[in-house]
């Protein structure tokens, strides 16, 4: 495990805990230090891991053999979990990028496994697998996201139902897919697939035969949302909640709640916004909007309103759930 730098120093120390915690050999390394001393973040990382008595704790700054140790240490029915790095091919170090990247060789991997055409970096210079179909474009994530638009409005007739949330927008993704699974053939994302790469893909999971399509949409910082609703281009949107996560990101709980709400800003007229009325947050985003709005809650004033809520020792949740005067139970 690593820790970039320049973000939140405060959870580090949990970081560590969190990882040694579940490990029997955790081994800390660096991430992107950016202008940060990688020394200082596995110091901080350690400060928590070495709290995990049954388990033992290594140090070792450099990445590519602090891997290959984990590799090397494994044994058969071992997991080795290689956390810290996201999409980046290098690591930021004082404004100097290491690069380190073993992508290219994924391609001959793909081929054997069935796939018909690669989409890849202009940049990349290896040789290309014979037999396999290549797409040279200056930005393959880009280029995954405008196929899965061309398909979202030339192939797809489904209706699409946008999720987001500060928490609980998986739940939620999964309970209306749940619902609407019922009604017609309907596509959501396994677990949180909520990003640039992760919603175009579920969008090219779904086809003609599609009736109910459901995206979660998870953000990072302003703008996000609206890329990904850019692609989507969704008929309802639904937003479950405006709370704290990625503050250290944003600076302010308003400054989430205007990205969260790029969301039901990019729905036509035609479409439909679903807002939790007891958050005032999600709530006052009804007042720009142009479309259709629905609201839900427990307090009164909600369209579809939630009473007498009781959750059972098992988890199981019941309420009694009211909109236009009449009342079921749920």
């Amino acid at each position: 495990m690593g820790a970039g730098g320049d973000r939140d120093a405060s959870k580090r120390v949990e970081m560590g805990q969190v990882g040694a915690n579940g490990s029997d050999v955790f081994i800390v390394t660096d991430d992107n230090p950016r202008s940060e001393d990688p020394s200082v973040i596995r110091q901080q990382l350690l400060a928590g891991a070495v709290e995990v008595s049954d388990c033992e704790v290594l140090e070792m700054g450099d990445r590519r053999m602090a891997i290959a140790k984990a590799l090397e240490s494994a044994h058969g029915h071992d997991v080795v979990a290689i956390l810290g790095k996201g999409h980046e091919r290098g690591q930021e170090i004082h404004g100097h990028v290491i690069e380190f990247s073993d992508i290219d060789d994924f391609l001959d991997s793909v081929y054997e496994a069935g796939a018909a055409l690669a989409i890849v970096d202009t940049a990349l210079e290896r040789p290309m697998v014979e037999g396999l179909s290549v797409l040279r474009v200056l930005s393959p994530l880009r280029a995954l996201a405008q196929i899965a638009h061309w398909v979202r409005v030339n192939v797809l007739t489904a209706q699409v139902i946008g999720v987001t949330g500060s928490s609980g927008k998986t739940s939620t993704k999964d309970l209306i897919a749940g619902i609407l699974g019922q009604r017609g053939e309907t596509v959501a994302p396994l677990g949180s697939l909520n990003t640039e790469i992760g919603l175009p893909l579920t969008i090219l999971s779904a086809d003609a035969n599609t009736k109910f399509l459901i995206l979660e949409m998870g953000m990072r910082g302003i703008g996000h949302i609206s890329t990904l609703a850019e692609i989507a281009e969704p008929d309802i949107g639904v937003v479950v909640n405006v709370g704290s996560a990625h503050i250290e990101l944003l600076g302010s709980v308003e400054n989430i709640a205007e990205a969260k709400s790029e969301l039901v800003r990019a729905l036509p007229a035609t479409g439909t916004a679903i807002l939790n009325k007891d958050d005032p947050l999600v709530a006052k985003m009804s007042d720009s909007l142009n479309c259709e709005i629905c609201t839900f809650g427990e307090g009164q004033g909600s369209d579809f309103r939630a009473s007498n809520l009781d959750i059972e020792p098992d988890g199981t949740t019941r309420f009694i759930i009211t909109h236009g005067g009449h009342s079921r139970q749920v």
